[in-house]
């Protein structure tokens, strides 16, 4: 079927304690296969030693941020795009610090 109109919806809020992991999860269907990119605070993530991507047994894709520190607040999108058109969500990290 075919993805969102691309329409931001007003981020949910995630509160994670800091040392931490976050975990985003985004579920998108669509014909053909779409591509995500992650982006945090308007900039593209890559995956790094604290940034792990990957999709899970049910086809959902994943962000997990380990560790949580302060700096990693802020708001994660996921955005996927296929022809058929672009859909975003998003989460607004809060990291408690103790």
């Amino acid at each position: 079927g075919p993805l969102g109109s691309g329409i931001l919806m007003a981020p949910k809020t995630f509160w994670v304690n800091e040392g931490k992991h976050a975990k985003f999860r985004c579920y998108v269907m669509g014909k053909p296969e779409p591509e995500i990119e992650w982006h945090w605070e308007g900039r593209p993530l890559l995956p790094d030693r604290r940034r792990l991507m990957y999709r899970d047994r049910d086809g959902g894709f994943v962000l997990k941020v380990l560790y949580c520190q302060a700096k990693d607040r802020g708001l994660y999108v996921c955005a996927a795009r296929n022809s058929a058109g672009q859909t975003l969500s998003a989460v607004q990290l809060h990291v408690k610090e103790p």
